[in-house]
């Protein structure tokens, strides 16, 4: 048989139905928020460093002014303590050419397709390495250059003349944001290609990658200015140092910032849920302070009674907290691979860390309980003469005698009347 306390609590629950559903609907809107954008932050933040680390990204990148990077210079610069790696590569900024409009595009040279030691491009498909006269295409660019493998694209270089290119492959390339944000196109092709498009130059960039105890902006930069100056003393001229943040994602900070803002809503969507709580469990106690009064006159305790009520509050955060979790976690999958495709990553993994189901039944127990705790121990404790006294407000509470009448007598006194000519 259950006991009295519990089927005060259940009719407590069940008189007003609509109002029970609308308390849980406002804690799991909340609770549903918390789980898809920290799902989907827990995911990304995962996938984006495994996407990026994966390619080996260059800690600096020199580029030289009219100069060609030959293998002594290779090999010198490699010498440099601190220094794990260096590769020799080219970008073009060029044309392609779509319909009857010119669109801008880059060509990324590489020295060794076989042998990529820095921002590796990943193969989807295709000839590897490109033949001469064609190219790899990334894989966000095929909208923007409305081609596919096995198509031409109409490319000219600054100095050569405009050349049907054959798109012999497809990559993906993590490192870059998508073509489609960008408006360009991204082609991967040899030093040989790029002579028979007409341009003579080189490799004129030269991409470093430090060992892992050079893990610092400040260390890469003192590292970096001692290359350049090695360089410069054989006698070529440095352009420009390019040294990008270490260890994340260029597009990391813009990422965090956004997910971390719309976390701070979901909690605040939460607290407001649970002042809604608070609010209707403060007005039943005010309702029911002569039962509260009844059940301590039998020998209820202060906090036995403050024990009914978060009971309720309970009860409505496990009503909650099902649904809410189980659709965010289907909500939070698909802002996954939204988001995947605005910052051109490949999700491997998509399962949800087991902590943020934990932070989600957390939030959806504690924030409720501790926005009501204080008004319901202060319920609690009323005395039963102060509940048993408690008459609220009536219509006969301000007396039920008459407003006095008074009798105003106004004199008005006549003036003569004038006659004006």
């Amino acid at each position: 048989m259950m006991s009295p306390r519990f089927i005060k609590v259940f009719r407590d629950l069940t008189t007003d139905r609509m109002k029970s559903l609308m308390l849980t609907l406002a804690v799991a809107i909340g609770v549903f928020g918390i789980g898809t954008i920290l799902g989907a932050y827990a995911v990304l933040t995962r996938e984006m460093a495994g996407n990026y680390l994966g390619t080996q990204p260059a800690s600096a990148t020199i580029k030289l002014e009219n100069g060609s990077i030959d293998q002594n210079l290779l090999e010198g610069v490699n010498n440099i303590p601190g220094i794990l790696q260096t590769e020799r590569h080219a970008t073009v900024l060029s044309r392609m050419k779509i319909g009857d409009d010119w669109y801008p595009m880059l060509l990324f040279v590489i020295d060794d397709f076989q042998n990529i030691k820095t921002n590796k491009i990943i193969k989807v498909s295709g000839a590897w390495p490109p033949p001469t006269g064609t190219m790899l295409v990334e894989r966000t660019a095929l909208v923007v250059m409305k081609s596919g493998e096995g198509e031409k694209v109409i490319v000219k270089t600054p100095h050569g003349e405009q050349k049907a290119v054959l798109v012999s492959g497809i990559v993906h390339d993590p490192g870059l944001a998508p073509a489609w944000q960008e408006q360009s196109g991204y082609g991967y092709i040899t030093l040989s290609t790029l002579h028979w498009l007409g341009e003579q130059q080189g490799f004129d960039e030269l991409r470093i990658r430090m060992d892992d105890t050079v893990n610092s902006i400040n260390a890469i930069e003192e590292i970096s200015k001692a290359a350049a100056d090695w360089i410069e003393s054989q006698g070529n001229l440095v352009h420009e140092i390019q040294i990008p943040p270490p260890g994340r994602h260029p597009h990391q900070s813009q990422m965090n910032a956004v997910l971390s803002l719309f976390i701070a809503f979901s909690f605040m969507t939460l607290i407001l849920g649970a002042i809604l709580v608070t609010t209707s469990i403060s007005t039943l106690m005010l309702k029911q302070i002569r039962e509260i009064g009844i059940m301590k006159t039998i020998g209820a305790g202060s906090f036995q009674i403050s024990g009914l009520y978060l009971l309720m509050i309970f009860t409505f955060s496990v009503f909650a907290v099902v649904p809410a979790v189980f659709l965010s976690y289907f909500s939070s999958n698909v802002l996954i691979y939204r988001i995947a495709t605005l910052l051109n990553l490949t999700i491997f993994d998509a399962s949800i860390p087991h902590w943020v189901f934990a932070v989600q039944a957390l939030s959806d127990i504690l924030i409720p309980l501790s926005a009501t705790a204080v008004p319901v121990l202060r319920g609690g404790r009323i005395t039963v003469r102060e509940a048993i006294d408690n008459y609220g407000v009536t219509k006969n509470s301000f007396g039920n005698r008459r407003l006095p009448t008074f009798n105003l007598e106004v004199q008005q006194k006549k003036k003569p009347l004038q006659v004006v000519f």
